[in-house]
């Protein structure tokens, strides 16, 4: 494996444990090998033909609307761009009082709703109604909405339908600064069989 239009330079190396990896160091400017923003995939050359994939552990994929393919999204904001927490998580209380949610689904409009929002609209109601936790359902990409979240496409990106990941920083850091806890619903178990997301 390769990086497209680099092959004969830069390719992965298999670890010990089984794991492809590659190390592209910065340009020589300083700037990054892979610009925060680009799309980026895998494509593998197997006994049974190329494969092309999301990489495993990507951050951030995007659907493009009209397009039915995801795109992976190297995602590595420059730190002006990073959300910083300002808010550190509360103690524990000895009496959960969880507030369960879906992000999309929280909107009294007919609309897929965003983290913004529910940080904004959600987060103090759910505060005012007494409430010391609120537990984020299906919070991990998937490619079918009406899976509720469970299909998941992508492990460690959290669902772009609602926002990037620094607005998903900004809504856990309002619900700290409120006194709620967050519980995230992570699906370990549920993947999505789609073609373009697994190699079969």
């Amino acid at each position: 494996m390769g990086v497209h239009g680099d092959t004969g330079c830069s390719l992965f190396l298999e670890n010990e444990f089984g794991v492809w990896e590659i190390f592209l160091p910065n340009n020589a400017d300083g700037s990054p090998a892979i610009p925060h923003g680009s799309r980026v995939k895998i494509r593998m050359d197997t006994p049974s033909g190329i494969k092309d994939s999301i990489p495993a552990w990507i951050k951030f994929s995007v659907q493009p609307p009209g397009e039915i393919p995801y795109n992976g999204i190297y995602y590595d904001p420059p730190d002006e761009e990073k959300y910083i927490f300002k808010h550190r998580q509360p103690k524990r209380p000895e009496s959960l009082r969880i507030y369960e949610s879906h992000v999309g689904m929280s909107s009294p409009e007919p609309k897929i709703n965003t983290y913004a929002n529910f940080r904004d609209d959600v987060l103090p109601r759910v505060k005012r109604l007494g409430y010391n936790a609120v537990q984020i359902m299906a919070i991990q990409e998937h490619s079918y909405y009406a899976s509720f979240g469970y299909h998941v496409t992508n492990f460690f990106a959290p669902s772009s339908r609602f926002g990037t990941p620094e607005d998903l920083k900004s809504l856990i850091d309002r619900a700290h600064e409120l006194g709620l806890l967050v519980l995230m619903d992570i699906v370990h178990r549920q993947d999505t069989s789609s073609s373009n997301f697994r190699l079969k």
